[in-house]
């Protein structure tokens, strides 16, 4: 018995072997190509070149396809869409006998090749052709319409009668964009997907190269790699939900898209998510996102796809800037490092999210631009909604300077910002590259001989207007920056700005309504104090400004060399003054022109050049006959007991009205009335005091008693020059007309000074 079941298995194990020998000989897999050819031009607006077919059952039901190329049609294979040469079609007998087939296609080196025409269509979505009235393709579609619109689903239920499998080896993808005229290509891709099904998990897992370098915006180069596993599930209304976990690792892509990212080689970036999805819900478990050890994580839901609900929740720890700076690329420029820490709720209808967070800066640095020393020590507390944010502990520090803030913002559109700013020491010279001496002299030549040029070109300050105007231009068509509300108030214990030191600044700035005020700003300063308040209205054609305040017991000299290196020493002792300027525009033309004040100023125990300049006085009198004697001797050191005058601002000239200086020689004092124009020109003229005897001719008597000696002053404000030719005259003609013609006669006779003899002759004496 056993011996005849040992022969009957023999003979059909032969039989079988004899049928997998002999099968492949006498049925030719070509014969069906005619079929297959058809069906792609009954359904394709494309070319097929299909290769040779073969048929072998080791195994399974193995198909060789030698070659296969789908191309855009009457291109004859030119504009190629796809192509594969060498695929496997393996389908084992063991999964045919379970019941549960499994096909597997293998594939080498397949070709891609997605075009965007100039027409913006894609090459792809040209190949389907439309279904044919009355064909079954075209009844299928009509029922699937009509599913569609009855909320009927036309999906099958339960599995898939076959489990598939991809094995795809080093394939390329290459997409062409006619309008940018891009290409982008994925090389070197590999994918597998092992036994994929519904109602079950599968893997997959995908490799590849990408090199998009010829966008305008965005590099993409290197290879990724996109592990994971996902299950389709079905119902017996159709779809029912996905499940996806998936991790993507992209060290070895370099990235760069615009100036927001450029992530190098070998930096670790990796991606994972894990999700559930429906048709009309998505559920995240899993988001995440790190470079090195620094992450940011998600998790939370969207309901209703038809009107999307969200409730998701984003968290950051451990986020070191340092590594983040690898592919950020402004974290780069500013060299970033320290840690941050966030956690934000997004909540609500998309249509109106709610957000709810609060973030944390720990220890941050960074090197900014313009900025000597490395901002350090940089700590903040944000706590923020959809609407409102609020800064506290907010404090840095740059070299030996600090800064402390806090404040709030509220109503994003209408932003109503409150900001309070503390420091005990702000040493802007240490902040900013300083110039040596040199530098300077060279930086104020170059900027002379370009305003002599802009000048000679008839362009002067409009072009500097017109780079101000800009940006004043762009705020005042910015809606948020219309309607914004800043408040702000700092408080300095000291300041130092060019080698001068201001001490206890206070102040508030507001901005509303397109208006700048600075407020109640007071400070200690030069050995004085203070007091000013400012505004600037950019609501009109060119920006209008007020500006009001006064000193007390300021180093006058100190502040003016501080200001105006080139007047050092013109002006020396302590300034008490009030004042008040407003004008418009932002060129010196238009300033020159707008710019109105007034004001008074008195100035204790000092000196002025231009005082100093009368010490030739006497010299220049000691030539006018009758003088000599009485007004030769008048010498004026420039120096004053006060000084005091009141002052108007007007066509580009700052006025000096009833000026009036007290000197220190006895009894002597000095006025006069002029200008210093906003060129630094000088013209003064008045009267020197001087203690007069009763020979002193009528015309040069002041109401007091004193003699009062006329005179000019011209040149600079910074180098001022004596002008006694028409006070002179004065003088001279004053004298002369006292001791009468015989006088002057003789005098003329022993005057050998050719200069003042033609000048007393020109005398009507």
């Amino acid at each position: 018995m056993l011996k005849k079941l040992l022969i009957f298995v023999g003979v059909l194990v032969g039989l079988f072997v004899l049928a997998l020998v002999l099968v492949p000989l006498f049925v030719d897999a070509n014969k069906f190509r005619p079929q297959i050819v058809k069906t792609v031009e009954d359904n394709l607006n494309a070319d097929l070149e299909l290769g040779n077919l073969k048929l072998s059952l080791w195994g399974g039901v193995n198909i060789q396809i030698e070659k296969l190329v789908l191309s855009e049609k009457g291109s004859q294979g030119k504009a190629i869409v796809f192509a594969m040469t060498d695929a496997k079609l393996k389908v084992p007998f063991s999964s045919i006998l379970s019941g549960n087939p499994s096909v597997t296609l293998v594939v080498q080196k397949p070709q891609i090749r997605v075009v965007s025409g100039l027409d913006g269509k894609l090459n792809v979505s040209k190949l389907m052709k439309p279904a044919a009235p009355g064909s079954e393709a075209a009844k299928a579609q009509e029922q699937a319409k009509a599913d569609a619109a009855a909320g009927k689903s036309s999906g099958g239920s339960g599995a898939l009668p076959v489990e598939l499998s991809f094995n795809i080896v080093d394939g390329q993808v290459t997409y062409l964009d006619e309008k940018a005229n891009t290409k982008t290509e994925i090389t070197g891709f590999d994918f597998d997907l092992l036994r994929f099904g519904v109602n079950k998990t599968f893997n997959f897992k995908m490799k590849s190269n990408l090199n998009v370098q010829q966008m305008k915006e965005l590099t993409l180069k290197g290879s990724f790699t996109l592990e994971g596993k996902a299950g389709i599930y079905m119902a017996s209304n159709g779809f029912e939900k996905l499940d996806l976990d998936a991790d993507a690792d992209m060290t070895d892509l370099v990235v760069r898209y615009t100036t927001l990212m450029n992530k190098t080689d070998k930096v670790p970036l990796k991606l994972g998510v894990t999700l559930t999805t429906t048709d009309k819900n998505l559920k995240i478990t899993r988001g995440h996102l790190q470079i090195a050890d620094a992450a940011v994580d998600s998790v939370g839901t969207i309901d209703n796809f038809d009107a999307p609900v969200v409730n998701m929740t984003l968290t950051g720890k451990n986020f070191n800037f340092e590594h983040w700076q690898q592919a950020l690329a402004p974290l780069k420029d500013f060299d970033m490092k320290g840690g941050a820490e966030f956690n934000i709720k997004i909540s609500g209808p998309v249509s109106k999210l709610v957000f709810d967070g609060k973030a944390n800066v720990n220890n941050a640095s960074l090197q900014a631009p313009g900025i000597v020393p490395r901002v350090t020590d940089m700590n903040a507390n944000l706590n923020f909604t959809s609407d409102t944010a609020a800064i506290s502990k907010a404090s840095l520090k740059i070299g030996a300077s600090d800064l402390s803030m806090d404040g709030t913002i509220r109503n994003f559109s209408k932003p109503v910002i409150v900001v309070n700013v503390n420091s005990k020491l702000l040493d802007v010279d240490s902040m900013l590259p300083q110039k040596t001496p040199e530098q300077k002299k060279a930086d104020a030549a170059a900027a002379k001989q370009e305003e002599q040029a802009q000048q000679a070109s008839g362009q002067t300050a409009p072009d500097a207007e017109k780079s101000a105007s800009g940006p004043i231009s762009v705020m005042k068509k910015n809606p948020t920056a219309r309607a914004v509300d800043f408040t702000g108030r700092m408080k300095v214990a000291k300041i130092i700005v060019n080698k001068a030191e201001l001490t206890s600044l206070d102040t508030e700035l507001t901005f509303k309504d397109l208006v700048m005020a600075l407020k109640k700003a007071s400070a200690s300063a030069f050995g004085g104090n203070l007091n000013f308040n400012s505004t600037i209205d950019f609501r009109g054609v060119d920006p209008t400004y007020s500006a009001s305040g006064d000193v007390s017991a300021l180093d006058i000299n100190a502040a003016i060399t501080n200001q105006m290196p080139v007047m050092k020493d013109t002006v020396l002792g302590k300034v008490y003054s009030k004042f008040a300027v407003n004008g418009s525009g932002l060129s010196k033309p238009k300033v020159k022109q707008s710019m109105k004040g007034n004001g008074n100023f008195r100035i204790e125990k000092g000196t002025w050049s231009a005082l100093k300049a009368m010490q030739g006085v006497g010299e220049k009198l000691k030539s006018i006959p009758g003088a000599k004697d009485k007004l030769g001797a008048v010498d004026i050191s420039g120096k004053f007991k006060q000084l005091k005058s009141d002052f108007t601002i007007s066509d580009g000239k700052f006025n000096i009205v009833g000026m009036i200086a007290d000197m220190e020689e006895g009894n002597t004092g000095v006025n006069g009335n002029g200008f210093v124009d906003f060129d630094m020109n000088l013209s003064l003229a008045g009267k020197i005091l001087i203690p007069g005897g009763g020979d002193v001719p009528g015309e040069l008597k002041n109401s007091d008693g004193r003699t009062a000696i006329p005179y000019e002053m011209g040149c600079s404000a910074t180098s001022p020059c004596l002008k006694m030719d028409g006070p002179a005259q004065i003088v001279a003609k004053a004298y002369l007309k006292k001791e009468g013609g015989a006088a002057v006669k003789k005098a003329l006779e022993k005057i050998d000074n050719p200069q003042v003899k033609e000048l007393l002759k020109k005398l009507p004496f």
